[in-house]
Formats: C-alpha cells, sequence, structure tokens
C-alpha cells in the first residue's frame, strides 16, 4: 500500500475532508521525524517502537571482484511492533 491509497482510506473514515486529512496525516509524519532525528526514541501504545541505531563503518569484501568496499557509517531506524499489533495483524 502507498501513501495515497492510506490517505483515501483515512478519508473514508473521517469526518473531515480530504485536504485536511492530508495535512494531518503530513504534520503527523513530520513530528515522527523531527522525533526521531532529535531522540533516537519513538513508542506509540498499542502499535509499537521506532528507535535509531548507529551502524558503524565496516568493510565488505565484494566476492566477484575480491576487493574491499568500505561502507559508511549511518542511522538506520528500527520499528519492533507490540504485542498488540502482532495479535491484531495475525
Amino acid at each position: 500500500m502507498n501513501k495515497n491509497s492510506l490517505l483515501n482510506k483515512i478519508n473514508i473514515k473521517s469526518p473531515f475532508e480530504k485536504e485536511t486529512s492530508e495535512q494531518l496525516f503530513d504534520i503527523l509524519l513530520g513530528e515522527m521525524r523531527r522525533i526521531l532525528s532529535e531522540e533516537k526514541f519513538l513508542d506509540i501504545e498499542g502499535f509499537g517502537k521506532f528507535t535509531v541505531e548507529h551502524r558503524k563503518m565496516k568493510t565488505v569484501i565484494v566476492p566477484k571482484k575480491k576487493t574491499e568496499v568500505l561502507i559508511p557509517p549511518k542511522d538506520k531506524i528500527i520499528f519492533t511492533p507490540s504485542v498488540e499489533m502482532i495479535k491484531r495483524v495475525k
């Protein structure tokens, strides 16, 4: 499912106009990004936890070329669903 499909489903169930629903959705995603960039942790009860993990620089070997490649350090977002969410999805 993509953003537009999700927004269409939200709009069907929402009392708001489509434009208002889109604005609220964009605000929500923007705040989630801000919180993760500043605090590195976001816990939404009944949904799950988002955490930012820092990955160190590492060297890997490319099998075909038999050369080493340096992978730069980066931050990765990890999502862990809540027990409630897991039960609902099953």
